[in-house]
């Protein structure tokens, strides 16, 4: 996956998105486009270009929301959300978190016919902690 271009979004939209660690919903706004370069899983010489929201954590590095694990969808800015919607979605996305493989990053295809699509990218983030050299 490479980000091609990044351009405005001329009609800015929230994403929506479900943090499990405290239960609730979480709303990013996303006022840009990213041009993503993607590759068909199934060939890797075969790629196209998908226009992508994207939205931009505290620092203003920016990120496809689309690709996260937690990701429910992307609404108008003025539409109100009912959890109750998504509460088929946020059930799928606990059970996949808590069956979840150790590997570094699993990639979930959906297919169609003869037509296949990556359906989200799933990353496990490790932090490192801090280690006391000086000993």
């Amino acid at each position: 996956m490479l980000i091609l271009n990044i351009i405005p979004a001329q009609f800015p939209k929230r994403a929506v998105l479900y943090d499990a660690k405290n239960k609730q919903l979480i709303f990013e706004t996303a006022d840009v486009i990213g041009l993503v370069e993607l590759q068909n899983p199934d060939d890797l010489e075969e790629v196209t270009v998908v226009p992508m929201y994207m939205t931009s954590n505290t620092l203003g590095v920016y990120s496809l929301p689309q690709l996260a694990i937690n990701f429910l969808e992307i609404i108008p800015l003025n539409e109100t959300v009912d959890y109750s919607t998504y509460l088929k979605q946020i059930k799928d996305i606990e059970t996949l978190l808590k069956n979840l493989p150790n590997k570094d990053e699993v990639v979930e295809v959906e297919t169609k016919g003869n037509i296949s699509r990556i359906k989200r990218i799933i990353k496990n983030v490790t932090s490192e902690k801090p280690t006391d050299e000086n000993k």
